[in-house]
């Protein structure tokens, strides 16, 4: 099961002040365009190059994956949010779906873990068994 962390923006000035406060907080943090992307890939937002940058800053791409949002809120270090109606409800919604798919994640790690001990118990038995067979053609 897999959580999807897309975000439909139903005010386009949300885009405008998300793209401008991501702009200036690039420049803050003295970063080209290209340095941004090369962190955001660094973060494992492996879509991002510096035409996404461009476009957003531009407004004629939103950032709509709360993901590449909160890896521009650790890169920048500033509130995308500013100026936005969403404030600080979209950092508390998007909070709740990154623990959503955190506990999805856990979820399918308890399930692979329970896998994998499962197959470990099936080789065991079978090395016991060819172990066991060897003996057996050896008398």
């Amino acid at each position: 099961m897999t959580t999807n962390t897309s975000v439909s923006y139903s005010v386009f000035m949300s885009d405008y002040f998300i793209g401008e406060n991501i702009r200036l907080l690039r420049k803050t943090a003295r970063l080209s365009q290209a340095g941004l992307a090369e962190k955001m890939r660094e973060a494992g937002r492996t879509h991002w190059h510096q035409t996404t940058v461009s476009r957003v800053e531009h407004n004629s791409q939103p950032v709509d994956d709360l993901e590449d949002l909160e890896a521009l809120e650790g890169i920048l270090g500033g509130n995308l949010y500013k100026g936005t109606p969403f404030g600080s409800r979209v950092k508390v919604w998007g909070d709740k779906v990154l623990m959503s798919n955190i506990e999805s994640r856990l979820a399918h790690a308890q399930q692979a873990l329970v896998d994998a001990q499962q197959d470990l118990d099936l080789i065991s038995k079978f090395v016991k068994a060819l172990k066991r067979d060897e003996r057996n053609g050896d008398d």
